[in-house]
């Protein structure tokens, strides 16, 4: 019987984890109680100047990227700052390659922190099985946020005149795309969602993720 009760009980030992937050080190990444958490789901812009932020063209350009990254990070550590104390649930894949913890990051009042960025604006889709509990919830968070033009994806921070020069023709195909800046128009601007074939917010990932 106490054999049953402790299996019934480690999902909960393994799963559920509480921390006071010590500094936001990116949108997506934050500090807690001297672990490092990368929130499962969502990616954000780089913040400071590394390598990633070349690969980011679905930001743009990698002074646009930083520029995002910088207000993401701002948006987060409204949410979050020091001293916030907050629960960790984990997925099947606790830790990632470089020993960070990765985690759905629960709010004191009740709200997921990795849906909220999602659904305010701050973040694309990245769903890296096994990690999927929540891929469904988050795909709706990012729609949601994308269609009403929430925070990075507001026209008033858009990329500007190359963007708006466009017009809306009649690609439909990622096989007719010619540059990643101008898959994201076709997708954003002119709403042609077959591009992004598996939903993770990223169209024509052949273009926009090399």
């Amino acid at each position: 019987m106490r054999s049953l009760l402790t299996l019934l009980l480690l999902p909960l030992v393994l799963f559920a984890y509480e921390c006071t937050v010590e500094r936001v080190v990116d949108g997506d990444t934050l500090v807690c109680s001297g672990e490092k958490v990368r929130l499962i789901g969502i990616d954000t812009p780089e913040s400071s100047f590394n390598r990633r932020v070349f690969k980011q063209k679905i930001w743009g350009t990698p002074k646009e990227v930083l520029s995002y990254g910088r207000r993401a990070k701002l948006f987060v550590k409204g949410l979050v700052p020091p001293g916030t104390r907050v629960k960790l649930e984990f997925d099947l894949q606790k830790r990632d390659r470089y020993g960070r913890l990765l985690a759905y990051v629960w709010l004191p009042d009740g709200r997921m922190l990795n849906e909220v960025i999602l659904r305010e604006g701050y973040a694309s889709l990245l769903t890296i099985p096994p990690n999927v509990k929540y891929v469904e919830r988050f795909r709706r968070a990012y729609r949601y946020a994308v269609e009403n033009k929430r925070g990075l994806w507001s026209k008033r921070i858009r990329r500007g005149s190359r963007t708006t020069k466009r017009r809306c023709g009649t690609k439909r195909f990622c096989s007719q795309m010619t540059s990643c800046e101008e898959a994201l128009f076709y997708f954003r601007q002119c709403g042609v969602r077959r591009l992004d074939g598996d939903g993770d917010g990223i169209p024509c990932e052949r273009l926009c993720k090399h």
